[in-house]
């Protein structure tokens, strides 16, 4: 029998009322999510089911009235490098995206930029979501002016959430071996209503997002080289230190954001049933000075211990999906080649 798609899914039936919406938040980790005023934590629900793509995840989903908040905060923490198109299919959204706001209504799809933060208030509504990497996404589109929070409309955007909607239907009975060719044909069709965006607002990429896709780019490729420093960075980009410090200012620091793209390359990993190497081994070829500081700085980062994250390691099928959900959110933050 052929694989399916893999997929994840989420129900908060199944935990107390009390529970449902930190569980939730504890899944999808990149947002803050808040009750509306007037709602208790008994008011809250949602239902999802993610699926995995290569490189792209499908989310289709329903939740109550809920407020989500990606803050300056949340970006630093995570790191991720993604964006997402998100279509309401019953419901109603407003937001506020980095200065620009929209609201979005069923059948519109809005693009949202995980780089940079946003805020959104939602009814009741279903919604299905396509995340992919920033690069897969810029290395295509012609358009180069500021996505985060434009609406997709016209011919094109309809056809697309059209079909967002039969990847909602069809994606449980695919086939694992359909993802490739799904995955480059939702691709392509999202890159046409990109540029089929106005002209008017393109704008030229702010320098300093230039300097930091740059920077990820080099380090991603040598987070197992012990001299990854800043001072190698700028030698090697040719960047001053305060081209550097100010690009990365919002995640703390060049440093830890090497730091933290070590950790979650070695959680990756631990995800996989195939890796073999013990914790120790991890440690040292990432670039750790000891088992004991990358432990600490493991558990610091996601608040369980380097061991708790071995796919066998998950004590429930809620912490099973935590974790797997988080590394397939990881790897598709991690900056790929645009050029």
């Amino acid at each position: 029998m052929a694989a399916g798609v893999p997929f994840l899914s989420f129900e908060s039936s199944d935990f107390p009322p009390g529970e449902r919406r930190a569980r939730w938040q504890a899944l999808v980790g990149a947002y803050d999510v808040v009750l509306p005023d007037g709602c208790g934590e008994a008011d809250f629900s949602v239902s999802s089911v993610a699926w995995l793509l290569g490189e792209v995840v499908v989310t289709r989903g329903r939740v109550s009235a809920v407020e989500l908040r990606r803050t300056a905060e949340r970006i630093a923490a995570d790191g991720r490098d993604t964006f997402t198109f998100g279509l309401i299919t019953r419901g109603h959204m407003v937001g506020e995206f980095d200065g620009r706001a929209g609201e979005l209504r069923p059948g519109q799809i809005v693009v949202i930029d995980f780089s940079r933060p946003w805020r959104t208030q939602a009814t009741a509504c279903e919604f299905i979501l396509v995340l992919a990497p920033r690069a897969m996404v810029t290395a295509a589109a012609r358009h180069g002016g500021d996505l985060h929070g434009r609406l997709l409309d016209g011919a094109t955007a309809r056809i697309l959430a059209e079909h967002f909607s039969a990847l909602s239907r069809h994606l449980a009975q695919a086939d694992a071996s359909d993802a490739p060719v799904i995955q480059r044909t939702t691709m392509r069709m999202i890159v046409e209503s990109l540029d089929a965006l106005g002209p008017e607002e393109a704008a030229g990429r702010e320098p300093e997002r230039r300097v930091v896709h740059r920077v990820r780019r080099y380090v991603e490729d040598r987070l197992d080289c012990p001299d990854l420093s800043p001072a190698a960075i700028c030698r090697a980009l040719g960047l001053s230190r305060p081209t550097l410090y100010r690009a990365f200012r919002g995640a703390g620091g060049v440093a830890s954001y090497i730091l933290r793209r070590r950790l979650e390359t070695v959680h990756v990993l631990l995800s996989d049933s195939s890796e073999t190497r013990s914790l120790s081994e991890l440690a040292l070829a990432f670039g750790f000075a000891s088992h004991a500081h990358f432990s600490t700085a493991f558990r610091r980062r996601f608040g369980y211990a380097p061991r708790d994250a071995r796919v066998s390691g998950a004590s429930s099928f809620a912490g099973q999906a935590a974790l797997q959900f988080q590394a397939w959110m990881v790897e598709l933050a991690k900056p790929r080649r645009a050029e």
